[in-house]
């Protein structure tokens, strides 16, 4: 468990900031999006090739589920019940399974500590998995620099958890987290039913939480 620790962290950064809240009118299915990294620290350049490259996303009424690879063959899933403000991890990897519950309070708490960031939208457009997509730069409390943004109107969507406030639903943006810049875009979208079992705890996890899973990675 300790190789994979810093992916792991890494990972769940990734998958909260490609988790979108559901749309406000009904919308059930799958957004792919493909991860391209620029500039990478030297001490990631040495893992570039364990990074995830994709990451799923289903939504289906007010949950929603994201899913992606991890080094080692493993696998982090992120489930989110809007409606409640209440979340599951799902860690899969180095033979080990475990699950860890995110109270409403933890959720809260993330939002108050990240104000929504101010946006100016511009006339520039682009075609992403089909759709119709306009560019915004959002400008976050502390950053210099602002990151760009390719939304559509064509897909109902209600507030993301990180870009709170856009007009549209997110297809493809710059992120930038310790270090790492990101561009993550949507290669399809696809609305298709979406079983309600991708929303519950699969058999076989064990329940921990994030200090015990920090303990068990060397205090990583």
């Amino acid at each position: 468990m300790k190789k994979i620790s810093a992916l792991l962290i890494f990972a769940w950064v990734v998958i909260f900031n490609i988790h979108f809240s559901i749309a406000q009118k009904p919308f059930e299915g799958k957004v792919t999006y493909g991860i391209s990294y620029k500039d990478l620290p030297p001490e990631m350049e040495q893992m570039k090739a364990m990074l995830p490259t994709e990451s799923l996303l289903f939504l289906k009424g007010t949950m929603s589920r994201t899913e992606q690879n991890i080094a080692m063959g493993g696998s982090q899933v992120v489930i989110s019940d809007n409606k409640n403000k209440t979340g599951i991890m799902l860690l899969d990897g180095m033979g080990e399974k475990y699950f860890i519950k995110i109270s409403k309070a933890e959720i809260e708490k993330s939002e108050k500590e990240n104000p929504e960031p101010s946006f100016t939208y511009l006339e520039e457009t682009k075609k992403i998995a089909g759709f119709n997509c306009k560019k915004a730069q959002a400008k976050f409390e502390g950053m210099e620099e602002s990151l760009a943004i390719f939304y559509t109107m064509e897909i109902p969507s209600d507030k993301s958890s990180q870009f709170k406030g856009l007009r549209g639903f997110p297809l493809e943006y710059e992120t930038a987290s310790g270090g790492l810049k990101m561009t993550i875009s949507a290669k399809s979208v696809n609305k298709e039913p979406v079983p309600d079992a991708l929303f519950t705890i699969p058999s076989g996890y064990k329940e921990t939480s994030m200090e015990e899973l920090g303990k068990m990675m060397g205090g990583q």
